[in-house]
């Protein structure tokens, strides 16, 4: 069998689920530092972790297991159900017009002060719930109810603004008594009282219901939106978290079996904060964050995780010991490493690094019989590894900088190492009019795993990087760039 004909899963975990959820929850590696069972409505319901850390396949992995238990689930990813173009239209309809306020320095602050968006986002977990209880063969006053309103999945073009109103459900009995005698010369009601007789009547109904809502992909981008519409996107996600806060409060206080689950990328949360302080009440006290050990021994879970991939990919009982080098020839250093060593070397200690180290290697060596053979073109697998690897590491940077910054940026890295952050300046000046500030900038590479500090001396080396929990970022120690970005930028691999 040659490594070309393994299936090493999907660097999507929802589309690896949906396509073969027998071999993802088989290869499905647990985190040590929480427990998924945490993520619930009066405990943990912000998971937040970096792009390839594995929070939908974490939340994946929590609904599958709970199906069991008698759980309902249901997932909305923002990245992909909300239309872009819809969202242009519904910020055309609103009394602010963005237009005449782009100039001002808190864009943010005039959307939010004129926006609130919690209550579509309610009337959204609300109906899903309705629409999955009917789905499972249930039907009551709560489910006719809670799916009379169609709001288009796909668009938000009626209206999402504060005040915003609906067509007062045309229902009949008690409950059509009821709307009459609470709205009895209109034909429309609020989107906020909408939602407080659905959360009423789920309560009245269904007090045995258990549902899982994930709210995934909390993912913006400069390169996808201008200005303004960022800025919206901001909101609606910030008002995803707080409508989830709101919504958790009532079934924890009520004891209705009902979790609505938010994931999100550590740099999103944090222009959300750094534009709304007090939503950091709500998400400091409410998360748990997904990392993985960054230690490079055969005992890292990435490396079970890797074995997990090549067993059930291979369909094999268990990993040939035949695939797995104990030690791998490094071309670029002309010596022998270490196995987990030299894999883990090149990822950011992230799941889907692991993947892409599989799937890259067998695009570029699928005729080899296992893992880094001698022989192998090593040099090409680095280059399309760094390649894929690159993207992702722009589309964390995307979420604050432009596309023009960004490419900008990568034309001045054109060195391994520097002597210090002094040096790193100095090669980014150009770029001082442009970014809010150059310390900035600087922060957010090492954030995203651009840079790191790597010195060595006195027979050892000292290592500072924000995926081994490294905080800060020493600007008086050595500047290296990471070698799974070298290949692609064209930048030599001696330090």
């Amino acid at each position: 069998m040659k490594i070309r004909d393994f299936n090493f899963g999907d660097y999507s975990g929802m589309r690896e689920y949906n396509r073969n959820p027998e071999f993802f929850m088989n290869s499905f590696i647990t985190p040590g530092l929480f427990s998924l069972n945490s993520l619930q409505n009066g405990a943990n319901n912000i998971l937040v972790g970096r792009k390839g850390t594995g929070k939908s396949s974490c939340c994946l992995a929590l609904a599958h297991m709970k199906k069991a238990e008698g759980y309902l689930s249901t997932f909305y990813n923002f990245s992909d159900d909300l239309n872009r173009n819809d969202l242009k239209e519904a910020v055309q309809t609103q009394a602010l017009d963005l237009k005449d306020v782009a100039g001002l320095t808190k864009l943010f602050d005039s959307i939010s002060s004129f926006y609130d968006f919690r209550d579509l986002w309610k009337r959204r977990v609300i109906s899903q719930i309705g629409k999955r209880i009917t789905d499972s063969g249930k039907k009551s006053t709560f489910t006719d109810f809670a799916t009379s309103v169609h709001l288009a999945e796909t668009s938000i073009t009626s209206g999402v603004g504060k005040g915003l109103v609906i067509d007062k459900p045309k229902m009949t009995g008690k409950l059509a008594e009821m709307l009459n005698s609470l709205f009895p010369d209109r034909a429309t009601m609020s989107l906020r009282d909408f939602n407080s007789i659905g959360l009423d009547l789920l309560k009245q109904c269904h007090s045995d219901v258990k549902h899982y809502f994930f709210f995934d992909e909390l993912n913006l981008s400069h390169t996808k939106s201008d200005s303004s519409e960022y800025e919206t996107l901001l909101a609606l996600v910030r008002d995803i978290i707080r409508a989830a806060c709101e919504l958790n409060d009532f079934f924890s206080m009520n004891n209705i079996d009902v979790h609505i689950i938010c994931s999100i990328r550590p740099e999103v949360r944090n222009e959300i904060i750094s534009r709304d302080n007090e939503l950091s009440k709500i998400i400091d006290s409410n998360f748990v964050s997904l990392s993985w050990p960054n230690h490079a021994k055969v005992e890292n879970p990435l490396i079970e995780l890797m074995l997990k991939k090549m067993q059930f990919g291979g369909d094999f009982s268990e990993v040939p010991t035949t695939l797995i080098p104990e030690k791998v020839y490094n071309v670029v250093e002309q010596k022998d490493v270490l196995f987990p060593q030299y894999l883990l070397n090149l990822t950011w200690y992230r799941p889907r690094d692991v993947i892409r180290v599989l799937k890259c290697y067998q695009i570029t060596n699928g005729n080899m019989a296992s893992l880094f053979e001698k022989g192998d073109d090593q040099l090409k697998f680095l280059k399309e590894y760094s390649r894929v690897s690159f993207q992702d590491t722009v589309a964390e940077l995307e979420v604050k900088y432009s596309k023009e910054i960004i490419k900008e940026l990568f034309l001045r890295i054109k060195k391994p190492a520097f002597r210090d952050k002094n040096e790193l300046l100095a090669h980014l000046d150009v770029l001082s009019n442009r970014v809010p500030s150059l310390d900035e900038l600087i922060k957010d590479l090492f954030d995203t795993g651009v840079i790191l500090n790597y010195q060595s001396g006195n027979g050892g080396f000292s290592i500072l990087a924000s995926y081994r929990d490294d905080a800060e970022l020493d600007p008086s120690l050595r500047i290296i760039i990471h070698r799974g970005l070298r290949s692609h930028l064209n930048i030599s691999f001696n330090n």
